[in-house]
């Protein structure tokens, strides 16, 4: 990944032992906002 350290402890998280929907287009769009991506679409 080409990223620095300290944007990666900056990133979305959650908590290990209460894991997020992933199916949740709100949390997928937060992540790829925060890391300037877009979603692998396989249809």
């Amino acid at each position: 990944m080409d990223t620095d350290e300290e944007r990666l402890k900056e990133a979305p998280g959650f908590d290990t032992d209460n894991w997020p929907n992933m199916a949740d287009p709100t949390w997928e769009k937060k992540v790829h906002s925060y890391y300037g991506t877009q979603p692998i679409t396989t249809f």
